[in-house]
């Protein structure tokens, strides 16, 4: 299994209950399709400023490990969940250095 760090921004329009509720839904998205969570953060609201439609989002990221049929049902998740915004998911030792990965992986 590869090892990922994703980051998603969900509309604030619903509220924060349903952006958690989101969070929830892609953490069963994971562990169904086999896929291990090492990390999962609710940042909160933020300002955005590259986007016209939306100038706040409620952030959240993860870091897991999955297969092929994990980033398959993510995307899925994705592309039905309306209220996501942007998705950026990519690996995790582009993110962090070897130790980071390790401390985290235990």
């Amino acid at each position: 299994m590869r090892q990922y760090d994703l980051t998603v921004l969900v509309s604030v329009a619903d509220g924060e209950e349903a952006a958690k509720g989101i969070e929830t839904k892609i953490n069963e998205t994971i562990t169904k399709t086999e896929g291990t969570i090492y990390n999962c953060e609710f940042e909160g609201r933020i300002d955005l400023t590259t986007f016209k439609k939306h100038t706040q989002a409620y952030k959240f990221r993860l870091q897991y490990a999955g297969t092929n049929k994990t980033l398959d049902a993510l995307q899925k998740a994705f592309t039905i969940t309306e209220p996501i915004i942007r998705t950026m998911n990519a690996k995790l030792d582009t993110v962090l250095n070897e130790e980071q990965i390790a401390a985290l992986v235990k």
